[in-house]
């Protein structure tokens, strides 16, 4: 490797290592969609997918939500099946794929279900309270301030001492 400039050419060392693994040090990889947005009474249904660059055998399991499940475990996919029957908020789940030597890979989906009709978000967007309130409704609010809104993702809400957001 060299450097030319204006008085001549300098050499620079340049030092490297290269690390190559035997068959059975890779980690599963795992193909599942980060974010899922349905309406609350959907029902959802998507692959996915899995491998093992050692093709070894694998097992793969979900945690979280018990209406959210793995059917029809074959070699390489299964289907993702979420029922949002009665449900409404913002919901992770963790996938995880192990395989037969103990490497592992998980990943964290999130899914987003919203009201079946965004009109009866709630009694109160009638017109006792104006358009910002309406807007500012089609929200699920969590303990800590922070909120999940059904057009602009998460925000912070904070009320002033006399009540105004």
């Amino acid at each position: 490797f060299a450097i030319a400039n204006a008085t001549g050419s300098y050499s620079l060392p340049i030092q490297f290592t290269i690390s190559l693994l035997d068959d059975g040090f890779n980690v599963p990889v795992i193909e599942v969609e980060s974010e899922i947005k349905i309406k609350s009474g959907e029902m959802y249904n998507s692959k996915i997918s899995f491998f093992d660059p050692d093709m070894e055998e694998l097992s793969v399991f979900i945690e979280g939500p018990d209406w959210i499940k793995l059917k029809n475990n074959q070699k390489g996919e299964a289907d993702l099946i979420i029922d949002s029957t009665n449900q409404v908020g913002v919901f992770e789940f963790l996938t995880v794929v192990t395989d037969m030597s103990g490497h592992t890979s998980e990943q964290i989906s999130r899914v987003i279900i919203s009201p079946i009709d965004d009109d009866t978000i709630g009694e109160q967007t009638s017109s006792t309270i104006g358009f910002f309130d309406s807007w500012l409704a089609r929200k699920v609010s969590f303990p800590n301030g922070w909120n999940y809104h059904f057009d602009f993702g998460w925000v912070y809400i904070e009320k002033d001492q006399k009540g105004s957001t």
